[in-house]
C-alpha cells in the first residue's frame, strides 16, 4: 500500500504541474502504439488533456487543491469524492469488442460455411466503415 500511496502522489504532482489548457480539442484522441515490453509509467502519460475531467465536471483550480496533498488525505476532501464517486459510476465499455459481437451475432447464421461467414463479415464490417456517419449524403454517393 506504501508502494501505491507514493504512485499515486507522484501521478498527482505531476497532474498538479501541468499547465491546465483553456480549451480541450474536440476529437477521437490519438493514443500511441505502445508494447507491452516499453509500457510506459502512469506518470509519463500525463500531459494537458489530463485536466479533461475537471473540465467537464467544471471543477477550477482551485477545487483541484487536493492534488497537492499526499493521497491519505484526499478522501477528506469534498471536490476529490465529487470526482471519485462521478468516475465510480460511469460505465466503461469496449466498443470495438462490442460492435465485433454484435456484427457476429447479426450474421452468424446466415452462412453455413466458416469461409463464407468470414467473407460476409469482412464484406459487413467494410460497409459499416464506408457509411460510418449515416448521413443522407453518404447515401447520393452510391
Amino acid at each position: 500500500m506504501q508502494r501505491l500511496n507514493l504512485v499515486s502522489d507522484i501521478n498527482a504532482r505531476k497532474s498538479w504541474e501541468t499547465p491546465r489548457p483553456k480549451e480541450f480539442i474536440v476529437g477521437k484522441p490519438k493514443f500511441p502504439i505502445k508494447f507491452i515490453d516499453d509500457m510506459p509509467l502512469l506518470h509519463s502519460l500525463i500531459g494537458p488533456n489530463s485536466w479533461l475531467l475537471f473540465h467537464v465536471m467544471r471543477l477550477h483550480a482551485s477545487q483541484t487543491d487536493w492534488l497537492q496533498l499526499p493521497l491519505k488525505y484526499w478522501e477528506w476532501m469534498t471536490d476529490y469524492r465529487e470526482i471519485r464517486d462521478f468516475v465510480r459510476q460511469l460505465e466503461v465499455v469496449n466498443d470495438c469488442a462490442e460492435r465485433g459481437i454484435k456484427l457476429i451475432s447479426d450474421f452468424k447464421d446466415i452462412c453455413q460455411s466458416e469461409e463464407r461467414q468470414a467473407f460476409l463479415f469482412q464484406v459487413v464490417e467494410n460497409h459499416r466503415v464506408s457509411m460510418a456517419s449515416r448521413k443522407k449524403s453518404d447515401l447520393d454517393r452510391l
